[in-house]
């Protein structure tokens, strides 16, 4: 009698279970939280919640970057910070290397020009530069803000870098490929909220106290 019992509590065990994950009827489409809702709808809508509870609206920048939120969909505060470190990395290199493809696509224009007569002008002692972005300490919002379609966001880095110019030959002429230097610097960007062009555009550097080698070069864009 007792394995009978045994053998009747597993089977209602095992019919529950099935019960449980197959649902009612064979086929019956599953509940969701959001009634009418499709997935791809609630997915969008559970992004748009994370956006809003971003804790860089919390900060000086806050009004600022709601602002650049409600106008343009696509705008994600701590994605923003992500790619601005990745920028930040990408421009470094690139003014060193004297990559100016890369550069033409991240800079505003006349920013673009002043960094490409730097790189010429730099060539034209025989000088070559080598820069080491050892790390990026912090990367922290400064201020932003939305005029009519143009959204503007300051970014404040620290970071750690190592850099040197070497002659012709290989010399070193300024500089210490084996010794850091922290450096504090203020980047601007730009770029049309909502516009069809996705990418910001940097509009200006800033650096707190002399300009250190291996850091980007100051310049105020028109545009900022």
């Amino acid at each position: 009698m007792l394995e009978v019992i045994i053998y009747f509590v597993m089977a209602a065990i095992v019919c529950t279970m099935l019960y449980m994950v197959l649902g009612k009827q064979v086929g019956e489409p599953p509940e969701t939280p959001l009634t009418g809702a499709e997935p791809a709808q609630r997915d969008i809508e559970q992004e748009m919640r994370d956006v809003r509870r971003s804790r860089h609206f919390e900060g000086d920048a806050g009004e600022g970057l709601r602002a650049i939120a409600d106008a343009d969909a696509g705008f994600d505060p701590d994605e923003f910070i992500d790619n601005a470190k990745a920028a930040y990395a990408m421009i470094l290199e690139a003014y060193a290397e004297g990559d100016k493809e890369t550069l033409e696509m991240l800079l505003a224009p006349d920013m673009y020009a002043a960094y490409v007569e730097a790189i010429d002008g730099r060539d034209a002692q025989g000088l070559s530069q080598t820069t080491d972005l050892a790390r990026i300490i912090r990367a922290n919002y400064i201020s932003a803000d939305l005029t009519g379609k143009t959204a503007s966001i300051t970014v404040e880095y620290e970071a750690e870098i190592a850099s040197a110019l070497t002659d012709k030959d290989g010399t070193v002429v300024q500089g210490d490929l084996d010794r850091l230097a922290k450096v504090t610097e203020l980047w601007s960007y730009s770029r049309t909220a909502g516009g069809a062009t996705p990418n910001w555009l940097l509009t200006g550097v800033e650096e707190a106290g002399e300009d250190t080698l291996g850091s980007a070069p100051d310049f105020k864009s028109d545009a900022d």
